[in-house]
């Protein structure tokens, strides 16, 4: 066993090639945006929704980005762009036009050659997706993408056993589909989602499938920059009042830690998370633009009634499940109308702007007893509204917002972002969320979501050491003033993190991370329940490594300890996994395979690790207890065809049952099965 492991850990130095450098940038990038992720979720307190937005974000990594019309989350995110780097481009485009060729990038003012090699690779010169096509140009620029997707756990699971009490009443398939049809000043999508369990074309489900989604958007109507029908998402300033992005949170690069004002953003769902549906528009121009929508959302959950009045018993959230009968009467038992606008004041260096919206439900909700939710929202309408800000001073960035919701109750978001040397940039975000503010569609920085009850200071610090390596470091502190979710007494956290990335051949890379965390949680101990403070060690490290061009492994590590301040024991949790990937040369097949080991004292010790998946699909896996995993993904392009087919199984060593409830499998094995189709002409 132990020389099986050393030579699973020494494997990538031992192999060696000459080949170009480009596939160890494109997992530079994947890993900035997974380790946001796996931190977005690690700070979550409960189930974590398929976040749409990292899905397009990986899926984009593969195409070519028009440098003449690259969004600042593509900038920051994926090209890894400064924010003076940015700003200089956009001041460019404005004064001389759209460039032809990219060797105009070696002129824009704090550019250098080292910059424009970087992303070369990832960069194409094309004419703006904002340009009016003439109707000849029309089908010739338009796209069309028709995705098909199947998956299903093959063990049985304890809701589908016959004539089971309030078992699942359909089968354990999950379908999917999605059509696309769009070009640069156009864009009609539907979908639509069957989950496992619930019925299909059949008593409660006769429509078919369960969840459908459906938009239609048209760019550069007179004085409309775009007007959209159907589903759509909003981010404006920093998330407080109106924002749906993952972005803005701890793990990725300096640039990362804001968000950004990208307005209407229609989308075909794969999933039933955070979205409006009903109508937007933009109107304007750079300067000056403005932005009113209408929307509605339903929500499932329990209507009860007291004193004579009919109340809303449940959470916001929304999982889209609905595959028993006490699921099925829950179903969009409450209906949500919201009505708002942004204002947008644009010049060179500075952006101001204002958000606002009326949300209004056609039953109260009513308010929760617990005393971690008595500041929870309750009653029948709503509002929030916002003032954001952002300024470029040289080669800084200031950025922030303000926000009140319903009874004056405040939020606070204030960042700077300081290019220091080309070698050294540094980041810090403050905010403050008072106990009673509530934003119902607001997703802004911070540790708890949503973002109420927190005070805290965030520090980020990015350094190029050589040509070859990286280094960096945040640290944050936060306090919460009033109960939250498993921690019954106000409480202090902090936690920190340093990342050191190098190259240590043309196509091998390693990553070395160490993070701590401490925060307090309820314990229980011998005859009553308290609060302890904990305390997290985490170590990962990983190596890459590309073989020949077309073979590719990674080797990971990742070690956890737990520590409670009134149990004198420690807690471990450790992984470690291997990866293979291998492209048949000229066959359009590519071969990816996993092995994982891994072994945990508890779910506290959990680790999340990022694996391979579908296109379009964003699995984020947390390994706990003990036992072993692997899954092997087979992907196959052909022109305008893409066929992917996945299978993984968990084995676990100290259980014989997996899960619990309606989705307990009587096994220690669990097997995940998902094939997809997708075209693209």
């Amino acid at each position: 066993m132990k020389q099986t492991l050393l030579l699973i850990l020494l494997s990538p130095f031992l192999l060696f090639s000459q080949i170009d450098s480009t596939k160890i940038k494109i997992e530079l990038i994947e890993d900035n945006i997974h380790d946001m992720m796996e931190n977005h979720i690690e700070n979550m307190d409960e189930e974590v929704e398929d976040l749409e937005e990292v899905i397009d974000l990986i899926s984009s990594i593969e195409q070519k980005i028009n440098i003449n019309d690259v969004s600042p989350e593509m900038a920051f995110t994926l090209l890894k762009l400064t924010e003076y780097q940015y700003y200089q481009l956009l001041l460019y485009l404005e004064k001389y036009g759209e460039l032809v060729s990219v060797n105009e990038l070696y002129a824009i003012e704090g550019w250098g050659s080292e910059d424009v090699a970087r992303i070369l690779p990832f960069i194409t010169v094309e004419n703006a997706k904002n340009r009016r096509l003439k109707f000849v140009d029309w089908f010739k620029f338009t796209q069309h993408r028709l995705l098909l997707r199947y998956g299903q756990i093959v063990e049985k699971r304890s809701g589908y056993e016959r004539n089971r009490k309030n078992g699942y009443l359909g089968d354990p398939t999950h379908l999917l589909f999605r059509y696309q049809v769009s070009n640069p000043n156009f864009s009609l999508g539907i979908s639509a989602e069957k989950d496992s369990g619930e019925e299909f074309f059949r008593k409660s489900q006769k429509r078919g499938f369960d969840f459908y989604s459906f938009h239609f958007s048209i760019k550069k109507i007179w004085i409309c920059k775009n007007i959209t029908f159907g589903d759509y998402r909003l981010n404006f300033g920093q998330g407080l009042v109106l924002g749906n992005s993952f972005a803005g949170g701890k793990g990725g690069s300096v640039g990362g830690i804001r968000r950004f004002s990208v307005g209407v953003r229609p989308v075909t769902l794969l999933n039933e998370s955070r979205f409006f549906r009903g109508f937007a528009t933009e109107i304007g121009n750079t300067k000056v633009k403005g932005t009113i929508f209408y929307g509605h959302r339903f929500y499932d959950g329990k209507i009860v009634e007291t004193n004579n009045r009919k109340f809303y018993s449940g959470s916001l959230t929304v999982n889209g499940y609905h595959r028993t009968e006490k699921e099925i009467q829950k179903r969009e038992t409450l209906f949500s109308r919201n009505l708002g606008f942004n204002f947008q004041w644009n010049r060179t260096n500075s952006r101001f702007g204002m958000s606002a919206i009326y949300t209004h439900f056609n039953y109260p909700i009513l308010l929760q007893t617990t005393p971690a939710k008595k500041y929870s929202f309750s009653g029948n309408n709503h509002f929030t509204v916002g003032i954001d800000h952002q300024i470029i001073w040289k080669k800084s960035i200031l950025f922030g917002e303000i926000a009140l919701s319903r009874g004056f109750h405040l939020a606070w978001i204030e960042g700077v972002i300081v290019e220091l040397d080309p070698r050294c940039k540094f980041g810090a975000v403050f905010r403050y969320y008072d106990r009673q503010y509530v934003a119902l569609e607001g997703i802004s920085f911070g540790v708890n979501k949503p973002n109420q009850n927190e005070a805290g200071l965030f520090l980020t610090a990015e350094f190029l050491i050589g040509k070859r390596s990286e280094l960096l470091l945040h640290y944050d502190i936060y306090r919460f003033p009033w109960l939250k979710f498993l921690t019954d007494f106000p409480s202090f956290g902090n936690d920190a993190s340093i990342r050191f990335t190098t190259s240590l051949s043309r196509n091998t890379r390693m990553v070395c991370r160490y993070g701590f965390a401490k925060k307090e949680k309820n314990q229980l101990f011998d005859y009553h329940h308290g609060v302890s403070t904990m305390m997290k060690h985490k170590v990962r490290f990983s190596l890459t490594s590309a073989i020949f061009d077309f073979i590719k492994l990674k080797t990971e590590i990742d070690f956890h300890v737990t520590n409670y301040n009134k149990e004198k024991s420690l807690k471990y949790g450790a992984v470690i996994f291997q990866d293979f990937e291998a492209a048949i040369l000229n066959t359009g097949l590519k071969v990816k395979l996993r092995f994982a080991m891994f072994e945990t004292d508890s779910y506290e010790e959990r680790i999340y690790c990022y694996e391979s998946d579908l296109l379009y699909t964003f699995n984020c896996t947390p390994y706990f207890g003990r036992g072993c995993r692997f899954y092997t993904m087979l992907q196959y392009k052909y022109r305008f065809l893409e066929i992917q087919l996945r299978y993984s199984q968990t084995f676990f060593t100290d259980r014989n049952q997996i899960g619990s409830g309606l989705e307990m499998i009587d096994k220690n094995s669990k097997s995940d099965i998902k094939a997809q189709l997708y075209f693209r002409f």
